[in-house]
């Protein structure tokens, strides 16, 4: 039986939410009562948008952003990425060099031979 293609709109859902407890960890994890205060949704509505069932409205978005202290226009923008589908994908990461790479492998290196010597002997 062939698998059942991805829905990328639930996976856009997900990372969207994902996002938005991202958002809540940062300001502190607020509790959703605490949060319902000062976004004026019920706790549950607000809690409904960080499981990644279906997209919280625009509304509820930019009100979880002003209950965690971060820029409503801003998630308003995310909130219309993810919507339309035009979310990028993730970034690849970036190595870079660090000036401690060339001590980091001596050391690895000494403890592989200290070991390889350690083991041989016996």
């Amino acid at each position: 039986m062939p698998a059942k293609p991805v829905n990328k709109s639930s996976v856009d859902v997900a990372r969207f939410a994902a996002e938005l407890r991202g958002l809540r960890a940062s300001a502190g994890l607020p509790s959703f009562r605490a949060m319902a205060g000062r976004a004026h949704f019920a706790p549950s509505t607000l809690a409904e948008a960080t499981r990644g069932v279906r997209m919280p409205s625009r509304a509820v978005v930019e009100a979880f952003a002003k209950a965690c202290d971060a820029d409503p226009a801003e998630w308003a923008i995310r909130w219309k990425e993810f919507s339309t589908g035009q979310v990028p994908g993730p970034q690849p990461v970036r190595l870079t060099w660090s000036p401690f790479l060339p001590f980091a492998a001596l050391v690895v290196i000494g403890i592989v031979l200290n070991r390889w010597l350690r083991h041989r002997v016996t």
